[in-house]
């Protein structure tokens, strides 16, 4: 069962629409800033948090939940509770590999991708 805490969000505006090109919905994806704004993390990059709203347009603030909270995180693969969890291209929590960094550790196990589980965010390390 996926949960997370009461969370404090920061607010971030959307480099463009984020529920377009290819991504239906952004919502609890990882989420980097880039030098037009917030945008999906790809695959094994630091987060600076995870989306927890539709940002539909540059400049749209979205709310991201930051280092420290529980968060709700779509996995991109099956992943084992406690596993150290980095994104993949579509910003999708997987277990972390050696050589990228890590974001989260999972808090529940998912059976396989689409799944939603919660996730500890940490600081981005590299492993």
């Amino acid at each position: 069962m996926a949960y997370e805490q009461m969370l404090r969000p920061v607010g971030l505006p959307a480099n463009g629409d984020l529920t377009s090109g290819g991504t239906v919905n952004p919502q609890f994806l990882f989420a980097v800033m880039t030098a037009t704004g917030l945008a999906i993390a790809g695959a094994g990059v630091a987060s600076v948090g995870v989306i927890q709203d539709k940002p539909n347009a540059a400049g749209v603030e979205s709310e991201v939940a930051v280092v420290g909270q529980i968060s709700k995180v779509v996995a991109g693969a099956a992943v084992n509770e406690g596993d150290q969890i980095m994104s993949n291209s579509s910003g999708q929590g997987i277990t972390a590999t050696t050589g990228n960094f890590v974001n989260g550790f999972a808090l529940a196990a998912a059976s396989g991708a689409g799944m939603i589980i919660p996730v500890l965010l940490t600081g981005p390390y590299k492993i």
